[in-house]
């Protein structure tokens, strides 16, 4: 595909729809789940998936949502 990757129609919506061409009504819509737990982790690391996983149920983890150290 050549030229510019289009822009999700969520940011489009934000933005005004500044083309004003119509809307892509059929774009998949991600599914806002809790990832499960993988087994071999441990103990603290199971504690921060769950912690994280609620304070983000889109399951979208930024680095500012970790604990430092």
């Amino acid at each position: 595909m050549r030229g510019r990757k289009p822009t999700a129609t969520v940011l489009k919506l934000v933005a005004g729809n500044p083309g004003k061409r119509p809307l892509n009504t059929r774009e998949p819509k991600p599914v806002i789940a809790i990832p499960t737990c993988p087994a071999h982790l441990m103990p603290t690391a199971k504690a921060e998936w769950k912690r994280l996983g609620y304070l983000n149920p889109t399951a979208a983890f930024t680095p500012y949502e970790s604990v430092a150290g």
